[in-house]
C-alpha cells in the first residue's frame, strides 16, 4: 500500500510540474493556425522596400509619383511589375507550423538578427511595417523565415532569388525600347528609314451570311522604305523590318560604369542611330564595343548611364545598320541594259549605210 502511495505521489508531482511549465512557457510554444497569413500589409500602402543580403550587399527601392525608382542610382526607373510581384508574394505567405523556437535555431537556420540570407524591410512614409528574415532552404521553393519580434522559425513557400540584391536585377530593362507604332523615322549612315502604313481596307460588300463565321484575315504589317536609293537599287524590306523590331525590343542587360575603356568606347561610337518619334521628339542611340572585355554598350540621349546589352544584339546593329545590308543592288544584266539604252548607234549600225540607191522624194521631178 505504501508503495502505491509513493507512485501516486510521483505521478502527481509530474503533473504539477507540467502544469507549471504550461503556465510559464505555454505562450512561447503556442503556434498560429497554419493557414493564417504571416504578414499583414496592404501593397498599395508600401512606398519603400529595402533588401539586405547575407554578405552585406543591399538594394533600396522607393515609390515616387506612383512609379518605383532606385534612389541610390539617381532615381533610375525600377521594374515596377517586379516590385509588385515581390509584394504580392510576401502578402500571400502563410504562418505554417514552427520549425523551432530557440535563439540558437535562428542562427542555425540563418534567420537571426545578424545571421541571415535576406532581410526584407517594407515601409510606409519611412516607417517599417514589416521586417522579415529569410534563411536556409529546406526544399524546392521553400525557405526558413522569421518575423522580427517573433521567436518562431517557420518554413514558408518562397524563394530567396525572388528578392535579389543586385541593381541589374531591378532596373527597368525596357527603358531603351521604342514601340514600332511611335517610330516616324530612323536615320543613320546617311540613310533614312520610314514606315509606310498599310492602305485602309476596302469596305466589305455583299457579305454572305455563311461567311461571317470565317476567321479574320491577318492584319497587314507595316512596311519600311529607305532613302536615298540609286537608280536600279531597291530596299531590303525584310532587313529594314528586322532593324525596326530590334529598336522596339531593345533591352538592357545591366548598367556599366562610365569609366576607363567604357568611356573611351562611347566617345567614339561605332554607330549613331537617331529615332524620331511621331510626336516630334528624337532619341539618339550610340552603339560601341569594348573588345578587351567583350562588352556591347549603348547610350541614348537624355540619360547619363551606359547600358550593357547582349552581344548578339549589339553585333546585329553594327552589321545590319549599313547600306550594304539594307539595299539590294541591281543585277549586272540590268546595269548593262541601262548603260546601253539611249546610246548613239555605231557607224556600222547606221541605217543609211545599208541603202545602196537613194530613193527620191515622191512628186519631185528629177533634174534633166
Amino acid at each position: 500500500m505504501e508503495k502505491h502511495i509513493r507512485t501516486l505521489a510521483i505521478v502527481l508531482a509530474i503533473q504539477v510540474i507540467l502544469a507549471l511549465v504550461m503556465v510559464f512557457f505555454g505562450p512561447a510554444l503556442s503556434t498560429q493556425a497554419p493557414d493564417i497569413g504571416l504578414v499583414a500589409f496592404k501593397g498599395s500602402d508600401i512606398d519603400g522596400v529595402s533588401i539586405v543580403g547575407g554578405a552585406g550587399e543591399s538594394i533600396t527601392l522607393a515609390k515616387k509619383d506612383g512609379h518605383w525608382i532606385l534612389p541610390e542610382r539617381k532615381g533610375f526607373p525600377a521594374n515596377g511589375s517586379q516590385v509588385d510581384h515581390l509584394l504580392e508574394g510576401l502578402s500571400h505567405l502563410k504562418h505554417g507550423l514552427p520549425v523551432a523556437t530557440t535563439a540558437s535555431a535562428q542562427t542555425r537556420f540563418k534567420v537571426a538578427e545578424k545571421e541571415f540570407e535576406r532581410k526584407i524591410v517594407l515601409s510606409q512614409n519611412g516607417t517599417p511595417k514589416v521586417v522579415l528574415y529569410l534563411g536556409t532552404s529546406p526544399g524546392l521553393r521553400q525557405v526558413h523565415a522569421r518575423l522580427e519580434g517573433s521567436e518562431a522559425t517557420l518554413s514558408v513557400a518562397f524563394a530567396t532569388h525572388q528578392a535579389p540584391v543586385k541593381v541589374d536585377e531591378w532596373i527597368d530593362k525596357s527603358i531603351l525600347a521604342i514601340p514600332l507604332e511611335e517610330i516616324a523615322t530612323m536615320t543613320f549612315a546617311g540613310l533614312t528609314v520610314t514606315p509606310q502604313e498599310p492602305a485602309a481596307p476596302a469596305e466589305k460588300k455583299d457579305i454572305k451570311p455563311e461567311a461571317t463565321n470565317a476567321p479574320p484575315l491577318p492584319e497587314e504589317k507595316v512596311s519600311w522604305t529607305l532613302q536615298p536609293l540609286a537608280s536600279g537599287e531597291t530596299a531590303n524590306t525584310e532587313e529594314l523590318a528586322k532593324l525596326a523590331r530590334a529598336i522596339a525590343h531593345l533591352s538592357a542587360d545591366g548598367l556599366e560604369e562610365s569609366v576607363g575603356e567604357n568611356a573611351t568606347a562611347m566617345d567614339k561610337p561605332l554607330l549613331e542611330l537617331t529615332v524620331k518619334r511621331k510626336n516630334g521628339t528624337e532619341t539618339v542611340f550610340k552603339f560601341a564595343k569594348v573588345e578587351k572585355t567583350n562588352l556591347s554598350l549603348v547610350k541614348f540621349s537624355g540619360r547619363d548611364e551606359i547600358f550593357r546589352i547582349a552581344n548578339y544584339v549589339g553585333d546585329m546593329f553594327l552589321k545590319n545598320a549599313r547600306k550594304e545590308s539594307l539595299i539590294i543592288a541591281p543585277k549586272k544584266e540590268e546595269v548593262k541594259k541601262e548603260d546601253t539604252q539611249g546610246a548613239a548607234p555605231l557607224p556600222d549600225q547606221n541605217p543609211a549605210a545599208t541603202t545602196s540607191t537613194p530613193i527620191p522624194a515622191t512628186g519631185v521631178p528629177l533634174p534633166p
